[in-house]
């Protein structure tokens, strides 16, 4: 039997697979959901609302010194999560981290790849979260 093939998916859809995978999905907005992992607060973005075919993972790292060289030297290194800093949240901290990854449902994929894309996401992660605490 073929595997079925998804080429947008839902907020439910993807609250399920992420409880199935042992995560948590708390429904922030009709497109964001936010997880977690090893402590590490996350965000799932679907584009477009209510049927998605994009996913967009993020998470933010503050950090007190400019990471921009630490960012690039990352980036370098790492292709399936991006890194970009941006202004602080806090008026403590000068600086946040947002690492991100984009997946794309154009064309068909399986529940695997969706699958796959989240234990991705959560291993690139923390590589990142390592790396930058390591520097900082």
């Amino acid at each position: 039997m073929a595997p079925t093939v998804i080429t947008c998916t839902s907020q439910s859809a993807v609250c399920q697979l992420l409880h199935d995978l042992g995560f948590r999905a708390r429904i922030l907005s009709p497109s964001l959901i936010e997880s977690a992992s090893d402590g590490m607060i996350w965000k799932v973005e679907l584009m477009p609302v209510p049927s998605a075919t994009a996913i967009r993972f993020s998470a933010d790292l503050a950090v007190a010194t400019d990471p921009i060289d630490s960012v690039n030297d990352f980036n370098c290194g790492h292709s399936l999560v991006v890194a970009a800093c941006k202004p602080g949240f806090d008026a403590d901290l000068a600086w946040v981290i947002e690492i991100s990854m984009l997946r794309v449902l154009e064309g068909g994929v399986s529940m695997a790849h969706m699958v796959s894309w989240i234990e991705s996401w959560v291993a690139e992660l923390e590589a990142a979260v390592a790396n930058f605490f390591d520097s900082y």
